[in-house]
């Protein structure tokens, strides 16, 4: 059991290249995508939940509904 214990800070331990990764990433300016199909496919998925949650609850009403 000691040995596994000793083994869990170097698991868990920070590697100091990650910190340089992030900034080469920043620097080249990957991520800058077309930020308007962005939108259109965040707002199509906040209205899918929306309209699937207000389904979830109709549809557990309508079961509550039978079984009582």
């Amino acid at each position: 059991m000691g040995d596994i214990a000793s083994a869990l800070p170097r698991l868990y331990a920070v590697n100091d290249d990650s910190h340089n990764d992030e900034e080469k990433m920043a620097e080249s300016g990957a991520g800058r995508g077309d930020i308007k199909a962005h939108e259109a496919t965040y707002s199509g998925m906040i209205g899918l939940l929306k309209y699937g949650a207000v389904a979830c609850f109709i549809l557990a009403f309508f079961v509550i509904w039978l079984i009582a």
